[in-house]
């Protein structure tokens, strides 16, 4: 994943780095870290392809999470 990002022209600002920064976060800060990466790939997109409608996905991002009701724990 990294060497591809790592030839993307257009891309979040040390967006290889923080992709690896993310695997030593708490779940938690991970995920609030990478819906930033996300927000911001959104926001170029948004700036470079202006024809492009990412509303879908941005309303996707903003709805409200519901936690798991046995959520499978990877952290034992």
């Amino acid at each position: 994943m990294y060497k591809s990002l790592e030839t993307f022209k257009i891309k979040p600002e040390n967006i290889e780095q923080r992709f690896r920064d993310i695997f030593t976060y708490p779940p938690k800060e991970a995920y609030e870290n990478t819906l930033v990466i996300i927000m911001e790939t959104l926001d170029i997109i948004n700036e470079v392809y202006p024809e492009l409608n990412t509303s879908v996905v941005l309303s996707k991002l903003k709805s409200d999470r519901i936690p798991h009701d046995n959520p499978v724990n990877i952290w034992v």
